[in-house]
C-alpha cells in the first residue's frame, strides 16, 4: 500500500485545486473591467461567455454550430443566445429567404469581452507549461494517467 501521508497530501492538493473556482474568477475579470452595466454583468454566466467563444470562432455561427461546440442543449443554447442577443452581445441576422437559417455574430463589446475571457486561459496555459517544463515526460506521464484514472472514478 502507497504511503497515506503521500496520499493525504494529493488529496489536500485536489481540494485546494477543486476550491478554487476557475469560472468565477474569469466572470470577475469581465465583470471588474467596467465594459458592462452591474445589471447584465450580475447576470453574466460562464456558459454565456462560452457560446461568445464558440461564436467568436465561426464564421457564420449558426445555433448548430454553437450546440455542436459545446455540451449544452439546443434548449439551452437557444435561452442563452436569446439572452445576449436582448443584452446587445449578440446580433440574429437572416442572410437568405430561409428564415429557418439564422446567423449570430458578436458585437463589439462582445468581441472585447471575449479578448479578456480568452486572454486569461492563455495565461493559464502560459503558466502550466512553465509548470510541466519543471517536470519530466516520464513524470507527466504518470501525473496524466492518475488523473485519468481519477475522473474514470469520479464518473462511475
Amino acid at each position: 500500500m502507497k504511503s497515506t501521508s503521500l496520499t493525504n497530501q494529493i488529496k489536500a492538493q485536489l481540494e485546494i485545486f477543486r476550491s478554487r473556482d476557475i469560472d468565477q474568477v474569469i466572470l470577475n475579470q469581465v465583470k471588474g473591467t467596467g465594459l458592462i452595466d452591474t445589471k447584465l454583468a450580475s447576470r453574466l454566466t460562464i456558459n454565456d461567455l462560452h457560446v461568445i467563444q464558440v461564436v467568436a470562432h465561426s464564421e457564420d455561427a449558426m445555433l448548430s454550430d454553437i450546440v455542436a461546440g459545446l455540451p449544452l442543449t439546443q434548449g439551452a443554447v437557444s435561452k442563452i443566445v436569446n439572452k445576449l442577443a436582448t443584452a446587445g452581445l449578440l446580433t440574429k441576422t437572416h442572410k437568405s429567404a430561409n428564415k429557418k437559417e439564422t446567423y449570430i455574430q458578436l458585437t463589439r463589446l462582445a468581441t472585447q469581452i471575449n479578448a479578456i475571457h480568452e486572454g486569461y486561459h492563455q495565461e493559464m496555459n502560459d503558466k502550466l507549461q512553465g509548470l510541466t517544463d519543471q517536470f519530466t515526460s516520464a513524470d507527466l506521464q504518470v501525473v496524466r494517467e492518475f488523473l485519468e484514472k481519477l475522473n474514470k472514478l469520479r464518473q462511475s
